[in-house]
């Protein structure tokens, strides 16, 4: 809210008081059952019926003491901005499998979930002109980031777990249907259109292999078909924001994209040696309208007198004819008693545009965590490092980024068997960093320090399992 006038002191815009609250309340409620009675349709059923509640209420509060007698204004101006997000999930989710013979064992289920999300927002301002006691409202406006919206989702799977070689050999087959709508409720964009319906289905295959090489090693590979629909508020969002006096952006709604598929092929080892632990995996991903962020319109304005007044960029989720993404992961545990562990892991990923040949600004540069943990019978604590390498990978013409490492420290404290709490301290040391995915696509040159990650942090929750 204050961001476009923080770079205004010298014109007279100064910012005399501010301050921002943010309050999060989530419920989660879940039913379930589980049977391991043998009967006809299943050995073991799995039964799980949810409902999750999520509001949060983001407030803001700015002074600005205004002395522009070049620009008519003198004033003190009061400005409030209040957001609210909610969102209601409730769903069902069943699993069984049934053991047909020493070769063959079926599992089967479905899962049916619905979500309702909303999020607006509403600025209040008020101002004193200087040398009267009248004050007078200036602005009183609500909106919509996105509109309130339905979201029904069903999926059904079937697989087929297949041993061979006495057990060390195991090939699983699978198909899956995913059925998806997501109803706006007649909403109208800003310009007066309805926002559109999104109504999709598809059928997937998969195919999974195990093989224990020995005792300590084992290899596995997989084939995998993905079908993503677009979320609400990749669809919906319509956004403007100015965060400086020199650089403005707008997300427009792109109610109209098609769901993206894929085709995953990977490759994998996974075993243990004494104490340390490890599991690394190549994948090769193949897409069809794969989704992303996308630079529509970029222009500069300048004032009358010629001089340069603000960078204006407009943005859309778009659709990606093809695409390609492959790379590597790799993690380690090293288990020096049975209470504390030293881990790391990392990922590396190389995405590019099958018809350009551009890279794609969605991924992310070499990155992972280092850290070390200790479990005890009511205490636990983790304190990591988050690195990431430098990003050149980068199209030409647009910003590199720096790497970085930021280090996190958790804490959590099991009170009773059903009370818990937790406490989080994110970049501990307050590191200034800017992740690549807060800038990618931006002109090389451009001021990235409005686009640098929260300093230190801190959270806190209390769980308690009825």
């Amino acid at each position: 809210m204050l961001y476009y006038f923080r770079g205004l002191a010298d014109f007279g815009y100064n910012i005399v008081d501010e301050n921002s609250t943010s309050e999060k309340q989530t419920r989660a409620y879940q039913l379930r059952y589980h049977s391991e009675t043998a009967t006809p349709l299943y050995d073991q059923l799995n039964v799980s019926l949810y409902q999750n509640k999520t509001e949060q209420t983001d407030e803001q509060y700015g002074q600005l003491d205004i002395n522009a007698p070049m620009f008519g204004v003198m004033e003190l101006r009061d400005m409030w901005e209040t957001g609210v997000y909610s969102q209601k999930t409730q769903g069902l989710l069943s699993n069984a499998f049934k053991t047909l013979n020493d070769t063959h064992t079926l599992g089967y289920g479905f899962d049916l979930e619905t979500t309702e999300s909303s999020r607006s927002v509403r600025q209040y301002r008020e101002r004193v002109q200087t040398g009267s006691a009248n004050t007078d409202v200036i602005l009183d406006e609500s909106t919509e980031k996105f509109p309130q919206n339905d979201v029904t989702r069903t999926g059904v799977f079937v697989n087929d777990e297949m041993t061979f070689a006495g057990g060390d050999l195991t090939v699983t087959p699978g198909l899956r249907y995913d059925w998806y709508e997501m109803d706006p409720n007649g909403a109208l964009k800003s310009d007066g259109t309805a926002f559109a319906s999104i109504e999709e289905s598809n059928v997937s295959f998969n195919l999974g292999t195990l093989y224990r090489i020995n005792q300590r090693l084992t290899a596995f590979a997989q084939y995998g078909q993905g079908f993503k629909v677009p979320a609400y508020d990749l669809a919906y969002l319509e956004h403007y924001l100015q965060p400086t006096s020199a650089y403005a952006y707008e997300v427009v709604p792109a109610d109209d994209l098609s769901p993206e598929t894929s085709d995953t092929f990977e490759l994998g080892l996974r075993g243990h040696v004494g104490d340390f632990a490890f599991s690394t995996a190549i994948f090769h991903t193949s897409y069809d309208d794969f989704l992303e962020t996308q630079l529509i319109d970029s222009e500069v304005f300048f004032n009358t007198d010629g001089s340069f007044s603000h960078v204006y960029e407009k943005y859309q989720y778009q659709n990606i004819e093809s695409v390609t993404i492959k790379g590597m992961e790799i993690s380690a545990n090293w288990y020096l008693n049975p209470s504390f562990e030293l881990f790391t892991n990392a990922s590396y990923q190389r995405g590019e545009n099958d018809t350009s040949g551009e890279y794609l600004r969605s991924v992310s540069p070499l990155s992972g965590v280092v850290g070390a943990a200790y479990s005890g019978e009511q205490l636990s604590t983790q304190l990591m490092l988050r690195w990431a390498d430098r990003m050149d990978r980068v199209n030409e013409g647009e910003t590199e980024v720096a790497g970085f490492g930021a280090v996190d420290w958790v804490l959590g404290y099991q009170a009773l068997e059903q009370l818990s709490f937790n406490l989080a301290v994110n970049n501990l040391l307050d590191k200034e960093y800017v992740p690549y995915v807060n800038v990618a696509g931006r002109d090389a040159g451009s001021d990235l320090s409005v686009s640098s990650a929260a300093g230190r942090t801190f959270s806190a929750s209390v769980k308690y399992e009825f």
